[in-house]
């Protein structure tokens, strides 16, 4: 239930009640009310609170407005695309993403403007060790088996990474939901050394992101990237 005052006072208006199956939440600007069912989200709004749009859309867990109120996010992790941006205005499906490993509802971002939409991606490589590596790890195992077969608890058994990392920022732009392109005129991510994470400033298409270099010694690194332009700031 609604009220458009506090529900003490003379002549409040009351709208509703309203059926969900998650939490209620608003667009940013207070515009729409989200209602989110098992089949599909209602946006409530006007003067009388009533549904406005409907996206078919079943299961989702979640929807992320952008700033301007133009696009959607919707997240329903249990579908087999679980991302999907929608034109708000026009009612289309614009662009659908997998879910890869450790992403979750916010892993992509909107900028101030709504104008990008950006996130973290990973890529995961296999490490490839060399004849004498992998007899080294093997003499390890051994020697740690040793330890424990003597009595030493203690013993701590050594641990091989089977792959690295390699994580880019990846940015679309709206409403095309193609990524930005690079100074080749290729649409690629932007690699980031030790990227962990990032977030857009408050006023403008820059990207503030937070990395940590390898190597001994190497204190974190905050860095700036215009966008589109990807110009380091």
């Amino acid at each position: 239930m609604l009220f458009d005052q506090d529900p003490n006072e003379e002549g409040v208006k009351h709208f509703g009640p309203f059926q969900t199956d998650k939490p209620f939440s608003w667009s940013p600007k207070g515009t729409y009310l989200i209602v989110i069912k098992s089949d599909k989200v209602e946006f409530m709004g006007g003067s009388q609170m009533t549904s406005i749009m409907t996206i078919t859309e079943p299961k989702v867990e979640q929807v992320i407005f952008s700033p301007c109120e133009k696009y959607l996010m919707v997240y329903s992790p249990k579908n087999d695309l679980p991302y999907a941006v929608w034109n708000f205005m026009t009612l289309e499906k614009i662009r659908e993403f997998d879910q890869v490993r450790d992403e979750h509802a916010n892993t992509y971002q909107w900028s101030y403007d709504g104008k990008f939409i950006a996130k973290i991606k990973k890529e995961f490589v296999a490490i490839e060790y060399s004849e004498e590596e992998v007899k080294k790890q093997e003499e390890e195992r051994e020697a740690f088996i040793k330890k424990r077969e003597s009595g030493d608890e203690d013993a701590e058994e050594p641990v091989f990474p089977t792959e690295t990392v390699k994580q880019f920022l990846a940015v679309y732009e709206l409403p095309s939901m193609r990524m930005i392109e690079d100074s080749d005129g290729k649409l690629t991510s932007i690699y980031v050394e030790g990227l962990k994470e990032f977030l857009w400033a408050p006023n403008k298409n820059v990207l503030i992101h937070t990395s940590f270099p390898p190597g001994e010694n190497v204190f974190p690194r905050i860095s700036f990237t215009e966008v589109p332009s990807r110009r380091a700031l």
